[in-house]
């Protein structure tokens, strides 16, 4: 529910995000910078909160509303390349998504660090995150939740997940052996794996949620 299709290049590329963006993308309401935080929490605490949540809620977005205008947000970069990054996953296919990374590289820099990410990363895991977009975006929060709890789970059961800690944090070589190896031989079977329930729908740990 990002702007455009910023939350399908983001989970794509992994590419990171500062405090112009998380506002942007309506995952943060407003700016502190990190020297302010003590000072933050000490204005917080000297607020009159009383009994009433309207009053309470009136007060805080006040004081929200003055850090807001004293401290000015980083650039938003999904913001200044919104039109270049809808166009770029305007695509039915991972495969199509990452040909139009990369044949805009040389026009487009930015473009290099999330087309390389995506080049080598796990083929499954760009798989599903593309079949999450497609089937998350009508879900209530409590299925939402399921479906991240069920895929954490069957990513634990399948290899990219140890492949990966084993090629990043453990022998660190950087060379991780992906398996399926590329996006042509991730078949739809394999990702739709990813999204059975590990358990019975009585037996869910949301049932009673």
């Amino acid at each position: 529910r990002m702007p455009g299709r910023t939350g399908l290049y983001v989970g794509l590329t992994g590419t990171h995000m500062n405090a112009g963006d998380a506002i942007f993308a309506s995952l943060a309401d407003y700016f502190v910078p990190n020297g302010e935080r003590e000072n933050t929490y000490d204005r917080l605490l000297s607020l009159a909160w009383g009994d009433s949540p309207r009053a309470n809620h009136r007060a805080l977005s006040g004081l929200l509303r003055e850090l807001r205008n004293r401290h000015t947000a980083p650039e938003s970069n999904l913001r200044t390349h919104l039109d270049l990054v809808n166009e770029v996953t305007d695509y039915d296919s991972v495969e199509e998504i990452l040909a139009a990374l990369e044949s805009r590289i040389e026009r487009e820099p930015w473009l290099q660090r999330a087309a390389q990410t995506l080049s080598a990363g796990s083929p499954t895991s760009a798989k599903v995150i593309f079949e999450i977009y497609r089937r998350a975006v009508r879900l209530s929060l409590k299925e939402a939740f399921a479906l991240e709890l069920g895929l954490t789970m069957q990513f634990a059961q399948h290899s990219d997940l140890r492949e990966g800690i084993r090629a990043r944090l453990i022998d660190k070589d950087n060379q991780p052996r992906w398996s399926p190896g590329t996006l042509a031989e991730v078949s739809e079977t394999h990702v739709d794996e990813h999204f059975a329930s590990p358990w019975p729908a009585n037996r869910h740990p949301f049932k009673n949620w």
